[in-house]
């Protein structure tokens, strides 16, 4: 019995991530990349700007892609 709860729940679970990682790569695979910041430290900022949904409550949904990098550092 313990068995199959544990299997349900992992079924459940699998099924949940492959739905979402089919949902999340075709909303990128439209996606109009803008750049909208850029840090000191190198991490660069991108919204879509072609799934932008404003809701009544005055909240702006929109997907955000982070780079994370060490800089540009220029060496002597």
């Amino acid at each position: 019995m313990r068995r199959n709860k544990w299997l349900a729940k992992f079924g459940i679970t699998l099924i949940g991530m492959c739905s979402l990682f089919i949902y999340g790569f075709s909303k990128v695979e439209a996606a109009e990349w803008k750049l909208f910041q850029a840090t000191s430290v190198g991490n660069i900022y991108y919204f879509d700007s072609a799934n932008i949904k404003h809701f009544p409550n005055d909240v702006v949904w929109v997907w955000v892609r982070i780079i994370e990098t060490t800089g540009l550092v220029k060496r002597n």
